[in-house]
């Protein structure tokens, strides 16, 4: 099973070009999870990042993933 990254940020991560896209690309050792959103502060990214964890964690995956 592959690990699940997930990635958070602003628009410098949420464009077609960024590195998130370039690791979901070229990388084939993990699923990528992008759910960055333009113009995003810290506290918006933080939690967002925290809830799809914890919703990843409610669907079964490990927190090994």
């Amino acid at each position: 099973m592959k690990k699940i990254l997930v990635t958070g940020g602003c628009s410098f991560t949420h464009s077609w070009d960024t590195y998130a896209v370039q690791i979901k690309k070229y990388q084939q050792d993990f699923n990528v999870c992008n759910i960055s959103l333009s113009g995003a502060g810290n506290d918006l990214i933080s939690r967002m990042v925290i809830h799809k964890v914890s919703q990843l964690l409610k669907e079964g995956k490990s927190p090994d993933d």
